[in-house]
């Protein structure tokens, strides 16, 4: 069965198709992968093992037993497999997919599943597969050899079988390798600059200022920083085709999405991905205001009187607990930001977030289902709100407010949060009249939130997972709440451990953008020879192509100038179609970079054992019949229906078969009679 975890906690289990009539799980990967992604299948299940008397805080499903040897479900208290007999039996949580039923604009319903994680709640879209299809493989490898400063050249050829793959995979690496430029330009801004801890707001600031600073043209700015949805620009076309240089309006909606980005890198999305958070590069936490020891008081004060079981807490577990509290806030995403939160909160009870102008143009749309902000928040009129991290036993804020006070009630923990509202500590904000659902919210303001470059490494010692903490947030007592792992006991501890990779090529590594071009079949001759000529240019422009995503056809008879690496999307069928790929690279500086991918089917596999007879094999001369008299037949009739549509303005094919037939047997002047009589006039020159 195929593995799968959960982006928000890490839980992870299998996914497969239940089988109603066989009572187990199907092991076909195609079925399996077709359910999971239709997202409207009722037959798909996350299966996650637990130990012996573990509970899941987050059922959405039955716990059972689960036959290692032929994936049959068994009841929990059974000692054997009721379909096989055997006792390798493991237990786990089958969970069940959250079906949800909408309507399209066109007024008609549909059906949407979504799989619940046993451990943490989360349903927005956080159950992942895991592992790679070579579009990702080869834009990571990508990402790598661009941000080397031992790769002087830095132009690829990436090679595929058809046109619809190199079409989509040229788009695919200029989005998905975006992300590794801009981590790579914020690790640059933080370092190279030795920044002190600085409050959110003051970092995006700086941030674009230094931008503006290295990048001083501003079509160099655009290049290399506008994100691969925001192509569409009026701007970028005109940079593109004729060199134009940007207005300021693009460049304010470019510095808008960076602000954004960097929002999202340090808060919802800083634990997806190689994040500068999870390479030990930066990372953000949250600075409770200096207030004063009476205003501490006075929270402690209306928390004892409300709530009858924290009656005996204490000024500093107050203060780790609102510490920790801040923290989760942070890392869900819930900070206020007075551009776009407001237009978050107008669409909350969609679970979809819909932008409008000025914010449509730049930001990236937040589907159902994907990764999003989510905001601690309560219902207040009927309904729910799907980006409401809710209030309720057993969830995220939950466990952290017991962790440090003993007590698990909701109420206790909404009067925690207002209390920390009327001291300033957070804003509480209540959704508009647009949202079906009156809710509040509890939101950090942003100047409490600071990033910080000065990290400690924390390990659990139980489960060995590990994370980097802002040392400033540990020195206040907090920050060492337990561990995220699903049903962990243990408490993270300082640890020592071995530089992240990412993180030096993050901060040593070349700010560079890929552009990638397609070259194929499907372009206009005029179109691909500008491509050729702005790839083989010796003084490219930022927004030149540096990556042709190319069909065989590319493989001989082109010149593309210098080039030091060429990427095989996937293992070529023949040992010359090997040789003339690879060969297109190293032909100036005798040196260059060859990877090739093999996929997950026969032929690939095959060379993937045995490498060495792809590589080394011997190249078949190709087959020639000098006497092929058919073939220079079709190749003599070719040239002339070409020299016929080139001379003859008139020339014009009927528009189905039918009527050309027609023509011929009627002796009509219409094709194919005025070739054959255009032929007929001039066939000893033609030959």
């Amino acid at each position: 069965l195929p593995l799968a975890n959960c982006r928000a906690c890490g839980c992870s289990g299998w996914i497969g198709v239940y089988s109603a009539k066989d009572k187990k799980l199907l092991s076909a990967l195609d079925e399996i992968y077709r359910h999971f992604f239709t997202k409207g299948s009722e037959a798909i299940r996350f299966v996650v093992p637990l130990s012996a008397g573990e509970t899941p805080r987050h059922p959405h499903g039955e716990i059972a037993r689960l036959c290692s040897a032929c994936r049959s479900l068994a009841a929990e208290g059974d000692a054997a497999c009721p379909a096989c007999g055997s006792q390798a039996l493991l237990r786990v949580v089958v969970q069940r997919p959250k079906m949800e039923t909408h309507t399209r604009q066109d007024g008609q319903p549909y059906t949407v599943g979504r799989l619940v994680c046993p451990t943490c709640g989360a349903d927005d879209g956080g159950i992942m597969l895991l592992g790679m299809r070579t579009a990702t493989l080869c834009s990571h490898l990508i990402a790598t050899l661009n941000g080397s400063v031992f790769n002087r050249d830095k132009k690829i050829i990436a090679f595929s079988d058809n046109v619809q793959d190199a079409s989509h995979r040229a788009s695919y690496f200029g989005g998905r390798t975006w992300s590794s430029t801009f981590r790579a330009q914020l690790s640059h801004t933080i370092h190279e600059n030795a920044l002190p801890d600085m409050p959110l707001p003051d970092f995006l600031t700086f941030l674009l200022d230094d931008l503006r600073r290295r990048h001083a043209d501003p079509a160099a700015r655009l290049a290399t920083f506008i994100p691969q949805d925001c192509k569409w620009w009026h701007d970028w076309h005109e940079l593109e085709e004729h060199n134009t240089p940007p207005s300021p309006r693009a460049l304010n909606r470019l510095d808008l999405r960076l602000r954004w980005e960097t929002c999202m890198e340090f808060g919802f999305k800083s634990n997806i991905g190689r994040t500068l958070e999870k390479t030990g590069v930066a990372a953000a936490y949250v600075r409770l205001p200096a207030v004063t020891e009476s205003c501490w008081g006075t929270v402690l004060e209306k928390v004892r009187n409300q709530v009858e079981g924290l009656r005996a807490l204490t000024l500093p577990d107050l203060r780790a607990c609102a510490a920790d509290l801040s923290d989760l806030m942070l890392r869900r995403g819930a900070v206020l930001d007075a551009e776009v939160v407001p237009a978050i909160l107008r669409t909350a009870d969609l679970g979809v977030v819909r932008w409008q102008p000025p914010l449509k143009f730049t930001l990236q749309g937040m589907s159902r289902g994907g990764i999003h902000p989510v905001f601690p928040g309560k219902t207040i009129g009927g309904g729910t709100a799907r980006l409401a991290l809710a209030l309720t036993p057993g969830g995220e804020l939950n466990a952290v407010f017991k962790w440090h006070t003993g007590c698990d009630d909701p109420a206790a923990l909404e009067i925690f949060l207002n209390a920390l509202s009327d001291a300033g500590i957070l804003t509480k904000v209540v959704s508009g009249p647009q949202a079906k659902a009156a809710m509040a919210y509890w939101l950090l303001p942003p100047d409490r939130v600071m990033i910080s470059s000065s990290l400690e490494t924390l390990r659990c010692p139980v489960c060995g997972r590990q994370r980097h903490a802002p040392r400033a947030l540990l020195d206040a007592g907090a920050g060492r709440v337990p561990c995220r792992g699903p049903g962990c006991p243990g408490v993270p501890v300082p640890a020592t451990v071995a530089a992240h990779h990412y993180r030096q090529q993050y901060i040593d590594g070349n700010v560079f953008r890929l552009v990638a071009a397609e070259h194929t079949g499907l372009l206009k001759r005029d179109e691909r020879a500008d491509i050729e000529k702005r790839f083989k240019s010796e003084t490219p422009a930022p927004w030149y192509p540096n990556l042709l995503s190319a069909t065989p056809t590319l493989e001989m008879g082109i010149d593309i100038g210098g080039l030091s690496t060429v990427l095989l999307c996937s293992v070529p069928p023949t040992q010359s179609s090997y040789v003339q790929r690879i060969g297109r690279s190293g032909r100036r500086t005798g040196s260059a970079v060859n990877v090739t991918v093999a996929n997950a089917r026969p032929h690939d596999l095959y060379f993937f054992l045995a490498p060495e007879e792809m590589m080394a094999g011997g190249v078949r001369a190709p087959g020639v019949y000098l006497d092929a008299v058919s073939v220079l037949r079709r190749q003599y009739l070719g040239f002339a229906l070409g020299e016929w549509i080139a001379q003859d303005q008139a020339a014009a094919f009927p528009r189905d078969i039918r009527a050309m037939l027609k023509a011929l047997d009627n002796q009509e002047p219409v094709f194919p009679n005025t070739f054959l009589d255009w032929y007929a006039a001039r066939r000893a020159a033609l030959a």
